[in-house]
């Protein structure tokens, strides 16, 4: 039996961030698999309120979470998939994980997108990944396909709208959803949940194998009260100099005092490999580099080289880093070692963190 509160609180992260082992990893150049997207030319539907279904002065969101207060979260984001697809493994009586089922094969995944707020009227950019590529999204009446949405939704209101995605029943069996904030600057410093991804399973008659469930099982106990110990691996930028960049609010935009060339992650009570994607702010995947090793109980930094630098700083558009483990059916081997062989708590995880442009 899993107990509730904790667990929770681990899924929220409160996360600490001072180690001391360090372990560093240098990306080379031919380490790093530079994207070269289907999509010939990016673009960006505008989308309007009145485009969508909005409930004024409701919240569907807020209002269902007492921890989701207006007095301290003035915004919620959820996708929905179609209820036909769902399926739910049970961890406890009140508690299960959701994962999903493409039974006929479907080259489009249907869904809702739900934004709650209780504060002023903004916009979101919605982008959506298959596995390491970008996804096409567009609504359901729409015709053509785009790289990502560009959201408008209203003051004090809940906004409902219908949003199809282009999935290959062939690909990777992970979707994840980057709904970009553009209300608060500094909402993507590593530290907050600016991630949805579920398990969309292509084919059902391939079981989870018990090796994989086993593999979950990484906890190192001993170290869960350590000082310097996360739950989760808290990323952060340093300069060329190994100093953390200071961040200065310039015309909107949060900019770094000098250039960020390591990208450093907090020391973990277990070991894990993770997934860097390099995404820009349209939706177009410009790097990826898969497989780095994160050791239990050290520091990992990953410096990045000149060429991955150069493409960074190129345009305009600002620049995230996506930082994933637990690949696709991972994720439910992760939860049923929870079930079945009493792990402490889950450690999948999907972080994002802005690349800031020099100031």
């Amino acid at each position: 039996m899993i107990n509730q509160n904790r667990t929770k609180l681990l899924f929220f992260g409160f996360l600490i961030f001072i180690a001391l082992i360090a372990s560093v990893i240098t990306l080379e150049n031919s380490a790093i698999n530079i994207k070269q997207e289907s999509i010939n030319e990016v673009k960006t539907r505008i989308v309007l309120p009145e485009e969508a279904s909005v409930r004024k002065g409701q919240h569907l969101l807020l209002s269902d979470s007492p921890e989701f207060s207006a007095s301290q979260y003035t915004s919620s984001h959820s996708f929905e998939l179609v209820s036909e697809m769902k399926k739910e493994y049970s961890l406890s009586d009140d508690e299960s994980f959701k994962y999903y089922i493409n039974d006929d094969k479907s080259t489009i995944i249907k869904g809702k997108y739900v934004i709650d707020t209780t504060d002023k009227s903004n916009k979101v950019t919605f982008i959506a990944l298959q596995g390491n590529s970008s996804a096409l999204v567009r609504l359901e009446n729409d015709v053509e396909w785009y790289s990502s949405l560009n959201i408008t939704y209203p003051a004090n209101s809940t906004l409902v709208l219908p949003i199809e995605i282009k999935w290959d029943p062939q690909g990777e069996e992970e979707l994840t959803i980057f709904p970009l904030k553009h209300e608060n600057p500094d909402f993507y410093n590593g530290a907050n949940l600016g991630l949805l991804r579920y398990l969309v399973l292509n084919n059902v008659d391939e079981a989870i194998p018990q090796s994989m469930v086993n593999s979950q099982v990484n906890i190192n106990s001993s170290l869960l009260n350590k000082k310097g110990i996360s739950y989760f691996p808290v990323p952060s930028w340093y300069d060329p100099t190994n100093n953390k960049i200071k961040l200065v609010l310039n015309e909107g935009r949060l900019l770094s005092n000098k250039q960020p060339s390591t990208l450093t992650l907090a020391s973990l009570p277990y070991s894990t490999m993770v997934d860097m994607i390099m995404i820009d702010e349209f939706g177009k995947v410009i790097l990826v580099n898969s497989n780095i090793q994160v050791k239990e109980d050290q520091i990992t930094n990953i410096t990045l080289p000149d060429k991955t630098l150069n493409m960074l700083n190129q345009g305009n558009q600002r620049k995230f880093v996506i930082l994933l483990n637990n690949r696709s059916r991972e994720m439910l081997a992760d939860m049923m070692a929870i079930k079945q062989l009493g792990k402490a708590y889950p450690t999948t995880f999907q972080l994002v963190i802005e690349y800031y442009k020099t100031l």
